[in-house]
């Protein structure tokens, strides 16, 4: 498995555990944690900017901060 699957793998069961829906992702709560995902989220993006499926979690998580 390649690490970007990895880490798509681990974002999918925090965010989305009943499976890849067409529904928006709820942001449950706040704090420490999503402030980690950005770290993780940015790491990658400056390091890959081809990563599609990572391009995406960044997108949907910005659009369920603003909901």
């Amino acid at each position: 498995m390649h690490a970007d699957c990895a880490v798509n793998h681990a974002l999918g069961i925090t965010f989305c555990p009943q499976g890849c829906q067409d529904e928006p992702i709820i942001l449950k709560g706040k704090g420490p944690g999503l402030v980690d995902v950005v770290d993780v989220l940015d790491n990658w993006m400056q390091a890959h900017l081809d990563l599609a499926v990572l391009q995406k979690w960044v997108f949907d998580l910005i659009d369920a901060n603003g909901q």
